[in-house]
């Protein structure tokens, strides 16, 4: 894929400067989905993840795309868009700290929106194969991250009727 460039050891180079596995795991353990994990399984996590830079402008994913992990944004920012009466809506803006497709690192499903680079980005992706790794090996984890997903899910549901609520009212104006 051109303008994207791929990493994956425990020490690599990015503009000059040198990022290890333990930077991995800081950012990692900053991840609200990812509380419950220990040091040892965020080291895991972090190994078995790629470290993907994106230039502004880019698309990381687009809407119905297949789905195989999920990112988080180390550096940058990115929109989540999706097409509406052929235009498209910004759905929300993700940054620093943030995870991409919750949802995918856990179960194969499609996107449901497009996300944009508005903010050249470094990112980690999880790959699903990764997380089920970890999970096949503590499967106390399942627990905690089915609580989490769920209580996720909720809230993007109420937002979402507060979206739909929205769009009936510009509708009718």
């Amino acid at each position: 894929m051109e303008g994207i460039s791929w990493f994956h050891s425990t020490d690599y180079s990015v503009r000059g400067t040198t990022i290890t596995l333990e930077d991995d795991i800081r950012v990692l353990s900053n991840v609200e989905l990812f509380s419950e994990f220990s040091e040892e399984q965020f080291r895991l996590l972090a190994f078995g993840s790629q470290k993907l830079t994106f230039p502004k402008g880019t698309y990381l994913f687009h809407d119905g795309q297949s789905t195989d992990g999920g990112y988080v944004i180390v550096k940058g920012k990115v929109e989540l868009v999706q097409q509406r009466y052929d235009a498209d809506h910004v759905m929300g803006t993700f940054g620093a700290g943030d995870l991409l497709g919750e949802m995918a690192i856990i179960t194969k499903n499609r996107r449901t929106g497009s996300a944009i680079i508005v903010e050249n980005c470094e990112l980690i992706k999880i790959s699903r194969a990764t997380v089920h790794r970890i999970l096949g090996e503590y499967p106390e984890l399942a627990v905690g991250l089915r609580r989490r997903i769920m209580e996720s899910v909720a809230a993007m549901a109420s937002n979402l009727e507060a979206v739909e609520t929205r769009m009936r009212q510009i509708d009718d104006s």
